[in-house]
């Protein structure tokens, strides 16, 4: 009776163990046993909140996991190893033995198009995930020498600085510009130029001129008034149609002595009137003997009477 309990027992715990192995390689072991994909990275950043087992995602979609986070002390970046689980991408059924170079040439092929590793947040909780995404225009950092393999060992993949770390970037950029600013030589221009604004608003000759200008906006607006009184718009439309006329005439006018002079022979009128003048000369000179000879003999009759 007794060694029929014993053999129960034993029997029983046999197939707990056997059931609680199964369940184990149905619920996790089989996923250990599963074929993998290893993508490596590397940040210059903080990892805070990045552990293993964290998910790696692509444009949002879980692909595999962070297998191991470590520090690579001769630059003192952090290396990521990620597994990837390939079931997760749908590539051609017939060469889906041959899974392992198709799935490698995809993703080189993306790299080309600008394909990232970036940082981010799940939730609110801080921890943080690998988020491969594409960022075309950006460049990647020189300072990150990046990783060679062999064959299809593992793929590197480029890593973009998360959100986060761009942000933190800039304020410190713009708090060092801050501190560069002279508050005090700034504050001390301003009390001076405070100063002479007041000795400039207290100064009597800016109240003569504010009133001098004050008058003289008076006149004009006056001189307005008595203008629009005395000219009506029909009596200047009229007065501004008789100017246009008149402009008309002045423009005929250039325009009929432009041609006349144009079709005039101005070298011979010159030439006649060259003559003309000599001849004049000629003949002034002509009555002049002639007065000096009468004034001669005028003398001569007088010292003769």
């Amino acid at each position: 009776m007794v060694e029929a309990n014993r053999f129960r027992l034993g029997l029983f715990v046999i197939i707990g163990v056997i059931l609680f192995i199964t369940a184990l390689f149905i619920f996790g072991l089989s996923a250990m046993f599963a074929p993998k994909a290893k993508f490596v990275t590397l940040f210059a950043e903080s990892v805070q909140g990045l552990e293993p087992g964290s998910p790696v995602k692509y444009k949002g979609a879980t692909i595999g996991s962070v297998r191991k986070v470590t520090i690579r002390i001769t630059d003192k970046l952090i290396r990521v190893d990620m597994d990837i689980n390939p079931e997760n991408l749908i590539m051609n059924s017939s060469e889906y033995h041959n899974w392992r170079k198709q799935f490698y040439a995809f993703f080189r092929h993306e790299l080309k198009l600008g394909l990232r590793c970036r940082l981010e947040y799940a939730g609110i909780t801080g921890m943080k995930y690998v988020d491969l995404d594409y960022y075309p225009a950006s460049a990647i950092n020189s300072k990150i020498k990046p990783l060679k393999s062999t064959g299809d060992e593992f793929l590197y993949i480029p890593s973009q600085p998360s959100m986060l770390n761009d942000m933190l970037t800039m304020i410190s950029r713009s708090l060092e510009k801050i501190s560069k600013i002279k508050f005090d030589k700034i504050s001390e221009e301003l009390t001076l130029s405070l100063s002479e604004m007041r000795k400039l608003l207290g100064d009597p000759n800016l109240a003569k001129t504010l009133e001098q200008l004050q008058r003289a906006s008076a006149n004009i607006e006056k001189s307005s008034a008595e203008f629009k009184e005395v000219f009506t718009k029909k009596q200047v439309d009229s007065l501004i149609n008789r100017w246009n006329k008149t402009l008309n005439l002045f423009d005929r006018l250039l325009t009929t002595s432009q041609q006349k002079l144009a079709s005039a022979d101005i070298d011979a009128t010159l030439q006649q009137l060259n003559t003309a003048m000599t001849a004049w000369i000629e003949l002034n000179n002509s009555m002049q003997t002639s007065l000096d000879k009468v004034n001669l003999t005028l003398d001569s009759i007088t010292q003769l009477s």
